[in-house]
């Protein structure tokens, strides 16, 4: 992410990951299209500005509030089959009990040909929402998305070991401009890292398609 928009959203409170996840998601959110589903979005997601006014968007989340409509994503999706042209799954999988069933509701309420845009973390502290039960390595969600019949599997990874370990020492709190101070060093640190095969990314980000 440029060194002025890095800086610009971490003046606005936003922690090393975020910055780093919202700026893959500005990439992949221009390209939605007419009807998705957005699974725990909540009142109001950091990443709402990055979609298409054109798009339509059913916002879902366990806790109802203004434009909230209530989904346990543990239970069957109250939708008809290959209702929606997308379905945003960000960082919701990891507090679900059986991934698997999870996926296969997504799966199921897509149009034949639509994507799915899947993130979770991966180098993060617990965050029970109110569980916490996995963390997926590269195999690991591949697998999972793969397993539950999706194909053109991407992954990108977020942020390097720079971004994990600035997440550790400032996980969105603590003084901006100490943030502000380390963004020129933690940004050098992941792209170093990101030239290794090993590497500890913040979350992954997955698409997708039915």
């Amino acid at each position: 992410m440029p060194i002025i928009a890095t800086m610009k959203e971490l003046m606005r409170g936003k922690s090393f990951g975020r910055v780093a996840l919202n700026y893959l998601l500005m990439k992949e959110l221009a390209a939605c299209h007419g009807r998705w589903l957005d699974i725990g979005g909540g009142v109001a997601p950091s990443y709402l500005k990055y979609i298409p006014q054109d798009c339509e968007r059913l916002n879902t989340d366990i806790k109802t509030g203004a434009g909230v409509e209530f989904l346990d994503a543990d239970k069957a999706f109250p939708f008809a089959d290959a209702e929606f042209d997308g379905v945003l799954a960000l960082n919701m999988l990891y507090i679900v009990s059986d991934t698997s069933f999870t996926l296969g509701e997504i799966k199921r309420v897509m149009k034949p040909g639509a994507s799915v845009i899947v993130t979770f973390p991966f180098f993060f502290s617990e965050n029970p929402e109110p569980h916490d039960y996995r963390r997926w390595t590269r195999e690991g969600a591949e697998k999972a998305l793969d397993d539950a019949g999706f194909r053109d599997i991407i992954l990108s990874s977020v942020g390097g070991d720079g971004t994990s370990f600035a997440m550790t020492l400032m996980p969105g709190r603590g003084s901006r401009i100490v943030r502000l101070m380390a963004a020129p060093i933690i940004m050098l640190w992941d792209k170093v890292s990101k030239k290794h095969k090993k590497q500890t990314p913040c979350f992954w980000l997955v698409r997708a398609r039915k």
